[in-house]
Parts: structure tokens; sequence; C-alpha cells
């Protein structure tokens, strides 16, 4: 069993991400963060109380950082994930606001607590920008020794990049400075890249599929 701390920015892409995971039979996702990402964080935010109440997920959500560390004026995703990154879905007359609201309390400090509180145990998921986890080991320099494993998906490792800079992945170039504190000071990191996800699309038969289910 994995029981996982998911660092998300949702995003139709993160949002299929929690989904997978909460359907998993040897997964428990223990706790959602939110970060600032495919669009700001007031709409991923929204999104991930949304998935918890749709998935039925017993888990509680904190919000995290709406900027990047440094001054890095970068444009959102909007344009491939809708306005409020879920297709202009939320709030229509099928999809009411989530009844769900997050914790109180920072996501980088949620991030420590639950470390502290399941050395060993916890692996960590980050599906956005890593601003998140960088204030988090800002708060505490030994959180790798506390996570069962971190992996990541972000970076272009053939720089076969999905933003304005054609070569760069969104997630790093969105907060690159928070990419390269947490790459230099965590050990050990399982990276899925973006080619990585080019490689393996859903296709029109599993989309077929998913349209076909009469669910929420």
């Amino acid at each position: 069993m994995k029981t996982l701390l998911i660092d998300t920015d949702p995003g139709v892409d993160d949002a299929l991400a929690i989904m997978m995971a909460s359907a998993h039979p040897d997964t428990q996702i223990k706790a959602i963060t939110t970060v600032a990402g495919n669009v700001g964080l007031e709409h991923t935010t929204e999104n991930a109380c949304k998935l918890v109440e749709i998935l039925d997920i017993d888990a509680p959500i904190y919000v995290g950082c709406g900027d990047s560390l440094l001054d890095n004026p970068v444009e959102d995703a909007a344009g491939f994930h809708g306005n409020d990154g879920l297709g202009d879905c939320i709030g229509d007359a099928d999809i009411p606001p989530a009844s769900i609201k997050p914790e109180n309390g920072h996501a980088a400090t949620a991030i420590c607590s639950y470390a502290n509180q399941n050395t060993g145990t916890l692996d960590l998921v980050a599906l956005g920008p890593l601003t998140n986890i960088a204030v988090a080991l800002m708060l505490d320099p030994s959180l790798p020794e506390k996570y069962r494993s971190l992996t990541i998906m972000g970076g272009a490792i053939r720089a076969q990049g999905n933003t304005s800079n054609y070569t760069a992945e969104y997630n790093f170039y969105r907060d690159p400075e928070a990419a390269r504190m947490v790459l230099s000071k965590w050990p050990m990191v399982t990276i899925v890249d973006w080619e990585i996800s080019l490689a393996y699309p859903i296709d029109a038969k599993n989309l077929s599929r998913f349209f076909a289910i009469d669910s929420k």
C-alpha cells in the first residue's frame, strides 16, 4: 500500500492523475496540497475540492503558494485547460461549486507536519510547480529523510517542451528556482518528464470508454 501526499495544480491532467490514484486498490491519498500553476490558486484549490467531493476521497486539502519563489511572470495554461482549469465546467448547471472547503494552515506547513507524523511511510507526489515543496524544505531541510519517496511530474529531458519557451516543461518553467532547490536538496527523486507524458497518451478507445461511464 502506498500512502500519498499529492501536491497539485489541477488542471485536467492533474485531475486525471488524482482520479487514477484514488481508483488504485493499493493507494491511499492522505492529503492534497494546492499550488498555482495551470491556473491561479483560487481555481486550483476549488478544483481539488471538487475532485475530493466527486471521488469521495477522505483527504484534507491545504492551500499553498500563489506565486513563484522569484519574480517570474509566466503565462498560465488556461488556453489548454480553460479559465477554471477544468474546461470551464465548475459552476455550470451540471457541476456546482464544491461544498468541501480547504483546511486552515499553509500547504508547506502541512507537507512538513505530515512528514513528521508519518516518517518513512508517506510518498510525496508533485504534479505542479514545486513552490510548496521548496518552501517546505526551507522550513524543514530534513524532509528528504522523512518521506519514503518523491515523484515529480516535470522537466523535459530532451528539451521537447510545452511552453512558449519551446524547450521547457511548464511546471519547471513556472518556478525554476523551486525546481533547482528541490532537485539540489532531495538526494533521490523519480522524475516523470514531459516526453514520457507524450509517449503514453490516452487514446481514442480509452476516451470512448470514459465518455460511456455514467457517473458524477
